[in-house]
Parts: structure tokens; C-alpha cells; sequence
């Protein structure tokens, strides 16, 4: 039996679902699923144990696809033994795309391009979720035209991708698929109840795990935020997309001949503490454009402000959650959200903490602007394109290359004065010009001086020079090598540990954040060895494929205790039961 709980938001699905949990579990039901969102799954624990009682987890369990998936295959087998993160998946599209560059019709000029490939990745990645296959693009080989030509490409493509997958490697993206297979024939679902919820759709993988679930399961029940059945909006509503989930749904239980109820909530909202207040005005007609308008008067619900700039306007957001902690919210019940956390997220961060109120920033930092990385990086710029000043400066100034922060500004000062470039930062004697400028003379004190710019210079340049030695003209699992000892004879790792237990103090998430790195960069490393291994690379090609590798990873933080603020952005944070925002 399938049934579709259907509602506005706060209308009470999740109580609903969460209650008939409780419902069986008294009842003697075992085995039973809640399956989330994986951004979900905390505050789904949470609503669990609040609802059903700590014991609940004897008789339900919280699960996501992922965890479902990895599950069933530690019950039944036919499991993955490893899975390629982001980085692994970007190197093994580009060794695919060498393989057959030569048989492409249309992209064979593009193919490598770093961005070409993630894009390759990303079609990929839609093609496997709704279960095309390479050959099902082939159905236009034939006609005539530039699709069928561009279908044949990504099918070639999508295939030799496939091709380099191992017994031990495989792509995430066939995890779905590899589920499917497990499940086929187990009667893993037999005799469990599965409650669904926070879903606004499914792609077609998930679809064939929740075909299964409808096979075997007694009870499958689903929750999706709709107004209603049939989309009046014709696509253009707010609620088209999951209505259209909904007829997917029915479709898919009409074809496996199993019936399928439809239960719309029509109760008001609940999540608002005046039902007919402010704020539930605006969830009812902010997308409502026939709407009849509000009269004037408010409740206090709802506010609007006007601030001169991102600053201000977080101050006044941080004046507000201070005033409302003075009423007696707690940190955890205040909820600050933005659309653009790019902009707002560091600057919020700060003015929060000059007012006092601890909060924890929702947000992962990309690996490739964290100076360690740009260390690297830069280093296999200059390799691959020589020591032009900008870049040198760019290695230096990271303060790991060898030299201190305040001895990079006296290198930067001497190479701006002289426009120093090329062999001469690597070579001896290295410098000659004197430090005091053009025209003054090379007394002692000047000598001294350019003795102490050298030295500088030889700390940055010899581990430089090895690097690029051990580099020239090698494969990848030799450069992999030759970059890792440029690391280790920089200490990196021990800097990267000085560096973080200098932060923790005044920034623990930025302590945090550098604690990940060195691992980070050992498995980038490891990433090039295992998938591109014997292949001979460039050094321009190594470098950025190295550059685009790291921009596949992000570090982030966890929250430092329990009661702060949490600051997020719209589509990602998931807080639970805010009473402000």
C-alpha cells in the first residue's frame, strides 16, 4: 500500500509521518525506514527521538539513499569496494577522453580543456540518474544533422568513462544502479514499513529503489509539500514541479499494480505561532499573485529594514538577534539565512561575534584559496611556465615556500624595485642589483643587504629547483612523487599543524579548516598515482589538471558547541524549528 501525504509547508506531514512511526513501533513493528534528504538526516534524528522516545531506534532507523545503499550491500553483498570522490572522477574522465579523442566528431578540439571536463562530468552524472544508457544515444546515428553527430560524442565519452571503472573504483554516480542490483529478487523490504519524507522529487535511480520498496514493503508512505493533485498552474506554479512527482508516483504504482492513495492536508499551517498572523499571510500569498492584499495593520511577525550596506544590514540583524535573546530565545532558536552567502557569510560572521552572539557559519571553503594549496600550485606554474614575477611573488608570499610573511614583503620590495624575472630568481649568483636603488652606492651596508636577499631567495629556490628537475618530462605518478617531496621538504605538513593551533584560538573554524588540508593534499596526490599512474603529462598539462583537481574539494567546520546561531544559505541550511529568522 502506498500512500501520498500531500500538504503546504507546515501543515503537518512530518508530524504525520513521525507519529505513525510511533504508531507501529508500540504496535511491535521492527525494521521500519525513514528515509531523508542526506542535508536532512540530523534534524530527522532529532524529530525521531523527540517524538517516538530514545527507544525508538530498536524499531526505526533514519536513512538516507546513500546509507540505505551502503546497507544493503553490507547485508547482501554486491557492494562497491571503493568509490572515486569529485577529484578521482575529474582525472578519470580526462584519461577516458584521451583514450578515444581521436573518434570524436564534434568535441575532439574542446575534449581536454579542464572546464570541458567538468562539464562532461555533470552530463554524465544526469545521464546515470535517470538511467541512460550509452546506447540508448545512438538512436539518431543516421539522420542526418549536428545532434546525432553530438550524441554520438557523449556516448563515446560516456562509455569509455565507464570502461576505466574497476572492481575496486567506481563512480558514485552507479551507486543507485548497483543498489538496484542488489535488491533484485532479496526481499530486503519485505515484511518493513518505509515512511519518505523531505523530497521534492526523484530522479529515475531513485525511482527504481522506491519500485522495489513499493514491491516488497507492507506500508510505503510518502510526504511531498503540494497544495494539491493536478497542477492548475499548467508547470508555471510554485508546487508544479513536485505535483509533477506525484503523477510520477502514480504512474509508477499504476504500472506495478499497486494501489496508491492520495491524502491532501487541508488544516492550517502549524509551524507559524499565529495562524492567521503575519508571516502565514506571506507563505499563503507571496507566490500568489491574485491574492487579495493584507490590511495595514501587523503583528509584528514580519519586518522589513532598508540598510546603506551589507554591513549595516548585518548589524541590524545582530541587533535583532540580540533584542530577542534579551526576551529569552535561545542562540539555537535564532536562524540567520541569505541567498548569497559568498557575500554576506565571512562579514556576518564578524559583526556576530563583535556583538557577543556565537554562531556557526553553514558554509564549506573551497580547498584550492587556502594558502597551502596555492602553494603548490604556484610552484607547478612556474615549473611549467618560468619565473615570471607575479609568480614567484604569488609562491612567496604564501609564507610556506620557505620564507616568513615579513621575509616575503623584502623579497617582494627588492624584485618590484628591479622588475626581477626569470632564471635569475633560480640561478647563481642570483641578485646583483643593489637594494638602496639605482645610483646609490655598493658600500658595506649594501653588500649586507643583498647577501640577506639572496639567502631569501636560495631558501624559496633550491627546493624550487629539485621540484622542477624531478618533474621534467615525467609521468604522472613521478610528478605526483616529485610534488610531494617539494612538500615535505618544505615541512608543510608541520607548518599547516603550527598554523592551526595558532588559529584555534582567536578562529576555530579556521584552525579546523587547516587541520583537513594536508590530508587533502596527500590524497590529490594519491588520486593522480592510482588513476593516471604511468601517463606521460606536460608540465603545463600536469599543472592544471593539478589546479582543477583541488577546486574538486572543500573543507568546512562543525559546529563548536550547541547552543549558537546558525548562519546559512537559503537552499542549503536545514534548521530545526527556528522561532526566528
Amino acid at each position: 500500500m502506498v500512500r501520498l501525504i500531500l500538504g503546504r509547508a507546515g501543515s503537518g506531514k512530518t508530524a504525520r509521518l513521525l507519529n505513525l512511526v510511533k504508531k507501529r513501533a508500540e504496535s511491535g513493528k521492527t525494521g521500519q525506514i525513514f528515509l531523508v534528504p542526506e542535508q536532512f538526516s540530523l534534524n530527522a534524528e532529532r524529530a525521531l527521538c523527540r517524538v517516538c522516545g530514545n527507544g525508538i531506534s530498536l524499531s526505526a532507523e533514519v536513512m538516507t539513499f546513500k546509507s540505505l545503499a551502503t546497507r544493503v550491500f553490507d547485508e547482501l553483498g554486491g557492494g562497491i569496494a571503493a568509490m572515486l570522490d569529485d577529484g578521482g572522477r575529474l582525472l578519470t574522465m580526462y584519461a577516458a577522453v584521451s583514450n578515444i579523442r581521436s573518434r570524436l566528431r564534434v568535441y575532439g578540439g574542446a575534449v581536454l580543456r579542464p572546464e570541458f571536463l567538468q562539464k562532461l562530468l555533470a552530463l554524465t552524472d544526469e545521464l546515470k540518474a535517470y538511467n541512460v544508457a550509452p546506447e540508448d544515444l545512438l538512436v539518431l546515428e543516421g539522420t542526418g544533422g549536428a545532434l546525432p553527430d553530438k550524441l554520438y560524442d557523449v556516448a563515446c565519452i560516456s562509455g569509455a568513462y565507464d570502461a576505466l571503472m574497476t572492481a575496486e573504483l567506481k563512480d558514485p554516480a552507479d551507486r543507485m544502479k548497483a543498489l538496484c542490483r542488489a535488491l533484485d529478487g532479496s526481499g530486503y523490504f519485505r515484511g518493513r514499513s518505509v515512511c519518505v519524507d523531505g523530497f521534492n522529487g526523484f530522479t529515475g535511480a531513485e525511482l527504481s529503489v522506491l519500485s522495489k520498496i513499493i514491491q516488497e514493503a507492507d506500508d510505503l508512505d510518502i510526504a511531498l509539500c503540494a497544495d494539491g493533485v493536478t497542477d492548475e498552474d499548467r508547470g508555471a506554479g510554485v508546487f508544479s514541479h513536485v505535483k509533477k512527482t506525484v503523477a510520477a508516483l502514480q504512474k509508477l504504482c499504476a504500472r506495478l499494480g499497486v494501489a496508491c492513495e492520495t491524502d491532501t492536508a487541508s488544516i492550517p499551517c502549524k509551524r507559524f505561532a499565529r495562524p492567521d498572523g503575519d508571516l502565514a499571510a506571506v507563505e499563503r500569498g507571496l507566490f500568489d499573485y491574485t491574492c487579495e492584499p493584507r490590511a495595514a495593520e501587523t503583528d509584528g511577525s514580519v519586518a522589513l529594514y532598508e540598510a546603506e550596506s551589507l554591513y549595516t544590514e548585518c548589524e541590524a540583524a545582530a541587533a535583532r538577534a540580540k533584542a530577542l535573546i534579551a526576551q529569552g530565545l535561545r542562540l539555537r532558536e535564532i536562524a540567520v539565512v541569505t541567498r548569497d552567502m559568498e557575500s554576506y557569510g565571512r562579514t556576518a560572521e564578524a559583526v556576530f561575534r563583535k556583538y557577543g552572539l556565537p554562531v556557526f557559519l553553514d558554509q564549506r571553503s573551497d580547498a584550492a584559496q587556502k594558502l597551502p594549496v596555492r602553494l603548490l600550485c604556484a610552484a607547478l606554474d612556474i615549473a611549467a611556465n618560468g619565473c615570471s614575477l607575479n609568480r614567484m611573488l604569488r609562491l612567496v608570499k604564501t609564507g610556506l615556500a620557505g620564507v616568513s610573511p615579513a621575509e616575503a614583503d623584502e623579497l617582494e620590495r627588492y624584485a618590484l624595485m628591479w622588475n626581477l624575472n626569470g632564471a635569475v630568481w633560480l640561478a647563481e649568483p642570483g641578485f646583483t642589483a643593489n637594494p638602496a636603488g639605482y645610483g646609490a652606492p655598493m658600500d658595506d651596508d649594501a653588500r649586507n643587504a643583498l647577501d640577506h636577499i639572496n639567502e631569501l631567495r636560495r631558501r624559496a629556490a633550491a627546493p624550487l629547483s629539485r621540484l622542477i628537475e624531478r618533474s621534467r618530462g615525467k609521468t604522472a605518478r613521478q610528478r605526483a612523487a616529485a610534488l610531494y617531496a617539494y612538500a615535505e621538504e618544505l615541512d608543510l605538513a608541520g607548518a599547516l599543524e603550527a598554523r592551526a593551533r595558532l588559529l584555534e584560538a582567536g578562529n576555530p573554524r579556521a584552525g579546523a579548516e587547516y587541520v583537513q588540508l594536508w590530508e587533502l593534499l596527500c590524497r590529490c596526490l594519491d588520486q593522480c598515482v592510482l588513476i593516471l599512474g604511468e601517463t606521460t603529462l606536460g608540465d603545463a598539462e600536469f599543472a592544471e589538471l593539478f589546479r582543477l583537481l583541488v577546486t574538486q574539494y572543500n573543507v568546512g567546520a562543525i559546529p563548536t558547541g550547541a547552543d549558537v546561531i546558525a548562519i546559512g544559505d537559503a537552499a542549503r541550511m536545514r534548521a530545526d524549528h527556528p522561532r526566528a529568522v
